[in-house]
């Protein structure tokens, strides 16, 4: 894995949900063509019980089925409001670029990664109270076991040995796959 995606205290960016990259440039898409294109005042017309009995009588059928359909884009704004949120949100450099997470645009370091800073070591890993450091509880109650095992495999193998975990990094990834396979 490449460096600048491994955090000291045994995270890793790239599987990150703050950090995908993809995700916020599609909010930042969808935000975007509904500024230019007015999205959103298309579909609070659309949302009003007269344009969908017009549009259901154009088409000949029943203006119900249309108000049904058309009734969610009432909610537009709070879809905006929604996107503007994630996008707010996005961490715009890793751990190791910044020296800190910028979690929600603003940096900050988390208690491991000023403890390393402190020992001036590259990270827990090479700290032989890792496996009961009070420093990693965040991260491991947010993470569970993602933590303690990516540190023993860099402990062993170093960083390099690291791989992406994709979808099943956080803890309650890890639930749903696993509840979705014993159903």
């Amino acid at each position: 894995m490449e460096d600048k995606y491994v955090c000291p205290c045994g995270l890793t960016c790239c599987d990150c949900l703050f950090y995908n990259k993809e995700f916020f440039a599609a909010a930042r898409t969808m935000k975007r063509l509904i500024d230019e294109y007015r999205f959103d005042l298309f579909f609070a017309m659309l949302s009003k019980r007269e344009v969908s009995a017009h549009i259901a009588s154009h088409l000949k059928r029943e203006s119900t089925e249309f108000e049904a359909m058309f009734r969610v884009f009432a909610r537009m704004p709070d879809f905006v409001k929604v996107l503007e949120g994630i996008i707010a949100i996005q961490c715009q450099h890793t751990c190791q670029e910044k020296n800190g997470c910028s979690i929600g645009g603003s940096t900050h370091q988390c208690e491991a990664l000023a403890c390393v800073n402190t020992k001036g070591i590259e990270g827990c890993w090479q700290c032989a109270a890792y496996r009961d450091c009070d420093k990693l509880a965040f991260q491991r109650q947010s993470y569970g076991k993602t933590v303690t095992e990516n540190l023993a495999r860099m402990e062993s193998a170093g960083p390099d040995a690291l791989r992406s975990r994709g979808n099943q990094y956080y803890e309650w990834q890890r639930k749903l796959i696993k509840a979705r396979e014993t159903s």
